[in-house]
């Protein structure tokens, strides 16, 4: 009976088992709609939570946000879905057309998200959106031109209701700071400031700017600013009390929730809390079983979530980053930290080192020359086999023959 070598039987299995690891790269779960009937308003939570952004109608605004009529990414539920439970960033492409900004998760109920998803799919649908948001409520008649023009430039006074500086507070965290940021600064040259903007010390002008909202170019401290802004549908009481807290941004009465001082972090203990080899105080998941950042990548981390290498600039510096991770918004993170809160030291440490993490270098990834050495070591194994199948010793029979 021939038998093969043991040591090229060895070879032979584990080049096919590295072989068989490597040749596809894992990729993350498709992420599952929910199983929930869209009961809540779509129309209606677009329009609240989207359309200030995409404009109504779902236009968009070209260059800055992506037009969701008549756009085939859009169309797709499930990645629609993605989107507003963990946010995007990173370029996409829409008509030819770039669009780098960053979007946060939404923080939405199933139903909500559910109802919104399928308002968007709509949307980017074949007719878009037919129904045109009304001019004039009262008799369904557009303003005319000189009276629009008066609404778009003149301030209006601000409501007579209380105002709740703390309910402010959340909904300008939950409506206004992805665009002019958590700690009011904005982003220069995209969204204006808040804070110190004396404009925005107006109440009446930040009030018309909420119900009506802006079309014209502005100019805030010799930067101009051309991005439109849409109307925000709110109560009185909830309009009533983000111009309040707007105000006191403006007028520095009211320091922004995201405002802080130099945080003082260690960027290589972030690494090692970002890696997992330091855990978390009250024992939260390593960034890393989802992300990617700096040096570590391929290997080291994970591409389930979004690559944070960017994560710094794209969310306003230490204030915004730090006021991220101090309560995430995103709804696959809500979960995990809600119970598991970041220390002010670990996220100190964090925010240094995704400040230092565009200039680590990443490691490259050696999945193609595992591939070749693989193949390299199934080769050798049959060659192997080839040459000892040759070379082994006669068998009793064929012995028996020969002395014949």
């Amino acid at each position: 009976m021939r038998k093969t070598p043991p040591i090229l039987l060895l070879a032979g299995v584990t080049a096919a088992v590295a072989f068989a690891l490597i040749i596809v790269e894992p990729q993350p779960p498709a992420v599952a709609l929910p199983l929930v009937p869209a009961q809540a308003d779509g129309a209606q939570i677009y329009n609240e939570r989207c359309s200030a952004c995409h404009q109504p109608g779902g236009v968009g605004i070209p260059g800055t946000f992506p037009p969701l009529a008549g756009n085939v990414r859009a169309g797709d539920a499930g990645y629609v879905d993605n989107v507003v439970r963990n946010g995007v960033s990173g370029p996409i492409d829409v008509d030819g057309i770039t669009y780098d900004a960053v979007m946060a998760a939404v923080d939405m109920t199933d139903s909500e998200r559910a109802a919104v998803v399928d308002y968007v799919v709509g949307l980017a649908g074949p007719g878009g959106d037919d129904e045109q948001p009304p001019a004039d409520e009262e008799d369904g008649q557009a303003p005319p031109e000189d009276e629009a023009e008066d609404t778009a430039t003149s301030t209006t006074d601000a409501p007579a209701v209380t105002a709740d500086l703390d309910e402010g507070a959340r909904i300008y965290a939950e409506l206004c700071s992805v665009c002019h940021r958590p700690d009011a600064l904005g982003v220069p040259g995209t969204f204006p400031p808040l804070a110190g903007n004396s404009r925005a010390a107006d109440a009446g002008y930040v009030d018309d700017v909420v119900r009506n909202g802006l079309g014209e170019p502005i100019e805030v401290d010799g930067v101009a600013y051309e991005m439109p802004m849409g109307a925000i549908e709110m109560t009185d009481s909830e309009r009533a009390a983000v111009v309040a807290y707007v105000v006191g941004l403006a007028s520095g009465d009211q320091d922004a929730a995201g405002a802080v001082g130099p945080l003082g972090g260690d960027a290589e203990r972030g690494r090692q809390l970002f890696i997992g080899s330091s855990g978390f105080t009250e024992g939260g998941a390593a960034c890393a079983s989802c992300h990617q950042a700096g040096d570590v990548g391929h290997w080291g981390g994970s591409s389930l979530g979004p690559d944070l290498d960017d994560s710094f600039v794209n969310f306003g510096g230490e204030a915004g980053l730090s006021t991220w991770l101090a309560n995430p918004p995103s709804a696959t993170m809500q979960p995990i930290f809600a119970d598991e809160p970041l220390t002010e030291d670990e996220i100190a440490d964090l925010v240094a080192f995704l400040e230092t993490a565009p200039g680590r270098e990443r490691p490259r990834s050696y999945g193609d020359a595992l591939i070749l050495g693989g193949l390299a070591g199934l080769v050798i194994l049959l060659s192997g086999m080839a040459v000892a199948g040759r070379n082994t010793n006669p068998s009793y029979a064929e012995r028996l023959r020969s002395n014949q």
